[in-house]
């Protein structure tokens, strides 16, 4: 045990005569004061001279000010300080949850899939291609065989079309003897059936699809201005042209290591936050410190 400083404050006196003068007492190893219930370690001096630029003497003085302080605040207001605290200690604790996410090293290949099947609009798209379908309804299932062979006639009709709006103009022309015909400029669509919007959309916002008989239809047409056969789905029949093709863009794998890093380690620090409370049951977080939970983002 080494003898080092020890202040006592009479909390609650405004008066500095009425704090009693320091006196000197034996402390654990590496505490260097203690005010009230409040322990100042000689690591926490040097990292507060190395931080502010100062002298150890003067920063055991501005840390001594501060725990007075913090022991008048904490007799005055209790539940205040108790919250701030807590923040306090939340935002130390994502703090820590994010230097380990960042010392557990570069996105694995795993880690860098999942980010890519979330961002796959700019780091990992495939071809698509831009149709115009007609389609024939079927409501029910007696009109089935009637939707088939009208489509097969929009079909014939259809061949040779110089444009979409020809395309258009010719399915509508076929007589639909009281049949439901829709004829619909198409977004870009995936062999898989992902639509491929204008614009990355939003991480989180849920991804619109074709039926994938459909789309692994409208992908297998070989060239422009031409058209598929007869194609069922859900919705009836469809006889779909080709409009466009649209490129793949492919970001190579160490590429999107790099521009992925940024979100992996985020997501880290946010399941290791997520398991410590859901497992942890001596860790409480109250209003104030969940707020800093959506805080956790790496530049």
């Amino acid at each position: 045990m080494r003898r080092a400083l020890l202040l006592v404050w009479v909390v609650g006196c405004s008066e500095p005569s009425a704090a009693t003068p320091p006196s000197v007492e034996d402390l654990p190893p590496g505490v260097v004061a203690r005010v009230g219930s409040d322990d100042i370690s000689s690591r926490g001096v040097g990292q507060v001279a190395a931080a502010q630029r100062i002298t150890r003497e003067q920063a055991l003085d501005r840390m001594v000010a501060d725990a007075l302080f913090a022991a008048e605040a904490r007799d005055r207001f209790p539940a205040t300080v108790a919250a701030a605290e807590r923040g306090a200690a939340a935002r130390a604790l994502l703090e820590e949850l994010q230097r380990a996410a960042r010392a557990a090293g570069p996105p694995t290949d795993t880690e860098v899939q999942q980010v890519t099947e979330r961002r796959w609009w700019d780091l990992d798209r495939p071809p698509s291609v831009k149709v115009t379908h007609a389609v024939v309804r079927v409501k029910k299932p007696v009109d089935d065989s009637a939707a088939r062979e009208l489509a097969e006639r929009i079909a014939k009709a259809t061949v040779g079309a110089e444009s979409a709006a020809d395309f258009e103009k010719r399915a509508t022309a076929v007589p639909a003897n009281g049949l439901t015909v829709l004829v619909e400029h198409l977004p870009p669509v995936t062999e898989d059936g992902r639509v491929v919007p204008p614009e990355p959309p939003p991480p989180d916002q849920p991804q619109g699809r074709f039926e994938e008989p459909f789309a692994r239809a409208a992908n297998a047409i070989q060239n422009v201005g031409e058209q598929s056969g007869v194609v069922q789905t859900s919705y009836g029949y469809h006889v779909i042209y080709l409009e466009e093709r649209l490129p793949e863009h492919r970001v190579p794998l160490e590429e999107r290591r790099q521009a992925v890093e940024g979100e992996v380690i985020a997501n880290r620090a946010r399941a290791a936050e997520t398991a410590i409370l859901s497992h942890g049951p001596a860790v409480s977080i109250d209003r104030a410190a969940a707020s800093l939970t959506g805080k956790v983002r790496i530049q």
